[in-house]
């Protein structure tokens, strides 16, 4: 989030295809256990205008599972927009 910071988003909004973490985030005092984490994440959503928190398909939006199947298991740690997209993208989202 912090790079949609950096490029002066307002209005945000973080899909989940996990209803636990939907859950946490819009009700973070359910979720004692993870009060650290969500302390960290509703600081960044502060920094919007608006940031939603939606349940989304575990088939919806095949692009951006595998962006995030990639920054985690390729450490592609820097925006995708600051750095440009990796080859494969640019068809998983005509295929999207």
């Amino acid at each position: 989030m912090p790079s949609l910071y950096d490029l002066h988003m307002e209005m945000v909004e973080i899909w989940s295809n996990s209803d636990f973490a939907v859950q946490a985030i819009n009700v973070p005092g359910d979720w004692p256990k993870y009060h650290s984490l969500l302390d960290r994440l509703r600081y960044a959503q502060s920094r919007f205008r608006t940031c939603q928190v939606k349940l989304s398909s575990v088939c919806a939006n095949l692009a951006a599972r595998k962006i995030a199947k990639s920054v985690t298991n390729e450490g592609r740690y820097h925006s995708y927009l600051a750095r440009g997209e990796p080859t494969w993208l640019h068809t998983t989202i005509k295929e999207d």
